[in-house]
C-alpha cells in the first residue's frame, strides 16, 4: 500500500482549502487530517460519495499506520466484511480499500464543509456539538468482538 495515492475530489479543492486556511477560519493543520475527519463523518452517516476527477493526490505515507490506517481499515472492514479486502495484495481488493476509504471521505467533507459554515467565527464549537452526537455510536454491523473473531478464518 506504501505506493497508494488517496484521491480527492476536484470541486472539493475550496473545500479543503478553506477548512487548513488558518487566516480565516480553517482548524486543520493538513489536507490529511481534514480527510480522516471526514472519513469517520461520512462512515457515521452512513454516506458515500462517488467521484471521478480530482485534484492533488494525499500520498499513502502521510497516514499513520497505528491510527490513520486502523480507521481505514476498521471503515473498510465495516463496509464489506471480508478481511480480505483489507490485507489482500491483489490490486483489485486493494482498489476496492481505497474506493471506499475515498467516497466516505468525500461525503463527510461536504457535511462537515456544511456544518462548519454555518457559523465560521465558531469553528471550534460548531465541529464538538456536532461531533459529540456520535459518543454513543454503536454498529449495528458488529455487535461484539465475538462475532469479528468468528469471521477469521485462520
Amino acid at each position: 500500500m506504501a505506493s497508494q495515492r488517496i484521491r480527492r475530489p476536484e470541486e472539493q479543492e475550496h473545500i479543503y482549502k478553506a477548512m487548513t486556511d488558518k487566516k480565516e477560519f480553517g482548524i486543520f493543520d493538513t489536507y490529511k487530517d481534514y480527510f480522516m475527519l471526514s472519513l469517520a463523518v461520512g462512515f457515521l452517516e452512513g454516506k458515500r460519495k462517488s467521484f471521478s476527477k480530482s485534484l492533488e493526490l494525499i500520498h499513502w505515507n502521510v497516514f499513520n499506520e497505528d491510527t490513520d490506517e486502523s480507521l481505514m481499515n476498521l471503515i473498510t472492514y465495516l463496509e464489506t466484511h471480508d478481511f480480505k479486502v483489507l490485507y489482500g495484495t491483489d490490486q483489485g481488493l486493494i482498489k476496492q480499500k481505497i474506493t471506499i476509504i475515498e467516497e466516505y471521505a468525500a461525503a463527510g467533507a461536504e457535511i462537515l464543509y456544511e456544518k462548519i459554515m454555518k457559523d465560521p467565527t465558531q469553528t471550534s464549537e460548531v465541529l464538538i456539538n456536532y461531533l459529540l452526537k456520535f459518543q454513543d455510536y454503536k454498529s449495528t454491523q458488529v455487535n461484539e468482538p465475538s462475532r469479528l473473531i468468528e469471521r477469521l478464518s485462520w
